[in-house]
């Protein structure tokens, strides 16, 4: 793989930065620090009021990646991975699992109280590869993020009969 030119290097920092000031601009205090799903641009409103494993996923991912880049100060993205731990502590789980969707006002699980495996994947990938990038930075915050991803029951999620996992539970 060759190495990017300065065009594309500062084309994709300045992609990145958009990135990371979505989650920084979107996972606030009123959301409970979780990434709304999405936000309408035209015309323009809040985000929306529900989140999912990947949408967490993503936002510690985020937070992390724009530390690495330099776009995003130490305490600025230690500080918001902190506060997604904190809230995914009080969230309701199944067997370590969160729910697909919750509403990040009220932190209740949607109906469907669903389990999603690809979404229960997403976060439990994005923890364990976030705590050994946040490692050097944090070790709590490592161990916070480990911890969780080690909680998550993927055994419930296995059908033994056809050796592969299930869609989800519901």
């Amino acid at each position: 793989m060759q190495p990017t030119d300065s065009g594309e290097r500062e084309f994709l920092l300045r992609r990145a930065a958009e990135i990371w000031r979505y989650f920084r601009e979107n996972c606030t205090a009123a959301s409970h620090h979780l990434p709304p799903d999405n936000v309408q641009l035209s015309p323009p409103a809040s985000g929306a009021d529900r989140t999912s494993p990947t949408n967490i996923a993503m936002a510690l991912a985020g937070a992390l990646s724009a530390l690495e880049l330099g776009i995003a100060s130490e305490t600025e993205a230690l500080t918001l991975c902190g506060n997604i731990l904190d809230t995914i502590g009080r969230l309701p789980k199944w067997k370590g699992h969160l729910y697909n969707w919750y509403d990040t006002k009220t932190l209740a699980p949607l109906d469907p109280a669903y389990v999603s495996t690809v979404d229960s994947g997403n976060l439990a990938a994005a923890l364990l590869l976030c705590a050994a990038d946040a490692e050097t930075d944090d070790a709590s915050l490592a161990g916070r993020m480990r911890a969780l991803a080690e909680k998550m029951d993927f055994a419930a999620l296995y059908d033994s009969e056809k050796n592969l996992f299930v869609i989800g539970f519901d």
